[in-house]
Formats: structure tokens, sequence, C-alpha cells
């Protein structure tokens, strides 16, 4: 998982603590704002991006459910959505990647 504070730079890297690994079972994770601090200026963040590691065997599915902002009581923050991402814009983008796969 990687947060962006300038959208029109280059890639900002990510602390080891937002390297998630996928697994057959539920896991719930939290990765604390504060481990950004070397990679974006959390003040003024811009995106989230989430990226799977293509170098792993395509086949199979992930579940991403509930992803929140808490703060550091695990109160939520609200966030506005994005007026160019929605759910079927993201799920349009996930199908044409799984079906490119395929399609090799």
């Amino acid at each position: 998982m990687v947060l962006w504070s300038n959208c029109q730079g280059d890639f900002p890297g990510r602390p080891d603590s937002a390297l998630l690994t996928a697994s057959t079972t539920w896991q719930r994770k939290r990765i604390p704002l504060a481990d950004y601090q070397d990679h974006a200026d959390v003040s003024s963040l811009c995106r989230l991006s989430l990226g799977l590691n293509d170098s792993i065997h395509p086949g199979g599915t992930l579940y991403v459910d509930q992803v929140a902002f808490v703060d550091g009581d695990g109160r939520p923050v609200q966030v506005p959505l994005d007026e160019e991402t929605n759910v079927s814009n993201i799920g349009l983008y996930v199908s044409s990647v799984a079906s490119a796969v395929r399609l090799g």
C-alpha cells in the first residue's frame, strides 16, 4: 500500500509495514500513518495505491474489504471520495486486468 502526497512525482516508496501478504484466511492489518513519514507528507495526501505483485501466480481471488482510515484511538476518519474513482471504475479495471492475463 502506497500513499502519495505528490501525485505528479515519481513513486514515493513505502514503509516495510505497508508490504502486505495475501493468505487464505481473513486478516486485519493496521499500518500506522507515522510509518509513511519518510515517504510522503501525510498532511497533504492525494492518492492511495493498492498494488499487486504481478510476479505472483495470477490465479485465485483477492478480497479487500472494509478499508478504513482511523485516528490513533481507532476512531474512523472521514476521507472524501475522489470524483474520478468509484466502485464501478475499480471493478472494471480489475476485470480488464484479469481478462488481459487470461488472454496473454
